[in-house]
């Protein structure tokens, strides 16, 4: 009874062991770095505005160890913002199957949002209390 409770046992380790993100890495079409093609909101009923034609940025790069650096940049917005948001977006991301979501430290809206990985594109959309944000990341 001893001896199989022991293998029992090196069994269950060694599969709990098994699930660390670093044992399992991200899929290499994934890890790269990524820049915002579209970035929009909308505070309805107004139309969407286009943040990357005021200057705004996502700038994000995902590891092979799961981590995450980058930025987001938007600019002072009458109507949409109070003041220019600048955030750095080092943290983490888990992925799963074809979609991925972020963990960093500032208080974004891109943690709260469902991103597919699409035709090589990272793509989420964001709607909460009026505002519809929709952003795509391309791999550079």
């Amino acid at each position: 009874m001893y001896r199989f409770s022991a293998i029992a046992l090196t069994l269950a380790l060694f599969y709990s062991c098994s699930k660390n993100p670093v044992d399992n890495p991200p899929s290499s079409t994934l890890v790269g770095q990524y820049e915002a093609t579209t970035f929009s909101a909308a505070l309805a009923p107004l139309p969407a505005i286009d943040i990357l034609a005021l200057g705004g940025i996502i700038e994000l790069t995902l590891r092979a160890d799961n981590k995450t650096t980058g930025r987001i940049f938007i600019p002072d917005t009458p109507g949409l913002t109070q003041g220019a948001i600048d955030y750095n977006l080092e943290g983490n991301y888990t992925a799963s199957g074809d979609t991925l979501t972020l963990s960093h430290n500032a208080d974004t809206f891109l943690r709260d949002m469902k991103w597919v990985l699409k035709d090589g594109k990272l793509q989420a959309n964001y709607s909460e209390t009026g505002v519809d944000v929709i952003v795509i990341l391309e791999k550079q």
